[in-house]
């Protein structure tokens, strides 16, 4: 029985490198209008996942995998995979055990929470060093980061083309940028299929995350079907790169939101 129980144990630490680590206040620091956004807790569950990824076992640790999954709020009020894209099959069952560390999700304190049932995402995993260090020392290292502007903070918002446009005030500055995003979404838009032909329709709340290079690697949908969410990420994630958002001199991530409503005539 000694052996068995032996044997057992080094499976489970070839599966796992040791640490051990809690997410009790994943969400305290949030301020009262950011706690009220599904986006911002789902941002934060992100960045758990990326730091439980890189204690897994080395053949299943590649240099970034990008995540497309569609979750659901069990009765726990915590996420689970519904479903998640092909290549990433083979860590579904890691990150559903890593969604079940985060603390429940205050549904009666979001926008809407009731009627949040299911929640699309796209994201990266990435390999990175963290030996040693705790969750919270890597947040606090990459406080600047992971310290995403709200549109309205910056300097400069992001654009389009060679240079960023200047206007004379930042609502215009506003207009434009909001104009040309939902301008590509008109031109990209298309009813899904399955929808169509089963009269779904709905309203889907997009937020997602313009970094520091510009780019869109970072998209939560919800507040409709899946098969909608999972076609407003789609357009999302096919914007062109952006000049990214200033803030004091210095490009800054940017967090955007973006209603695309699905109604059939």
């Amino acid at each position: 029985m000694k052996h068995i129980i032996s044997f057992l144990l080094i499976i489970l630490s070839l599966n796992s490198r040791a640490y051990s680590q809690e997410y009790n206040e994943l969400f305290s620091d949030m301020d009262s209008v950011a706690k009220t956004e599904i986006s911002n807790h789902v941002y934060r569950i992100i960045k758990m996942l990326n730091y439980e990824y890189n204690q897994i076992n080395d053949s299943l640790l590649v240099e970034e995998r990008v995540v497309l999954t569609t979750l659901k709020i069990d009765s726990e009020n915590k996420l689970s995979i519904f479903k998640i894209n092909d290549i990433n099959t083979d860590i579904s069952e890691s990150l559903n055990q890593w969604f079940k560390k985060a603390p429940p999700l205050p549904l009666e304190d979001l926008k809407k929470g009731a009627e949040i049932i299911f929640i699309t995402t796209k994201f990266d995993l990435k390999k990175r060093d963290y030996e040693g260090l705790k969750f919270d020392e890597i947040i606090a290292f990459q406080k600047d980061e992971n310290n995403n502007k709200k549109i309205n903070e910056l300097d400069i918002y992001p654009s389009y083309g060679k240079k960023p446009q200047k206007f004379t005030t930042k609502e215009k500055s506003y207009e434009n940028m909001d104009k040309t995003i939902r301008g590509f979404i008109i031109k990209n838009f298309k009813y899904p299929d399955y929808a169509l032909d089963r009269n779904i329709q709905g309203k889907t709340e997009t937020n997602f995350i313009i970094n520091t290079n510009g780019e869109i690697r970072t998209i939560v949908s919800y507040l409709s079907h899946p098969v909608l969410q999972n076609e407003a990420v789609s357009i999302i994630e096919n914007f062109p790169k952006f000049n990214p958002g200033i803030k004091d001199g210095k490009p800054v991530a940017t967090n955007y939101q973006v209603p695309i409503t699905f109604r059939l005539r």
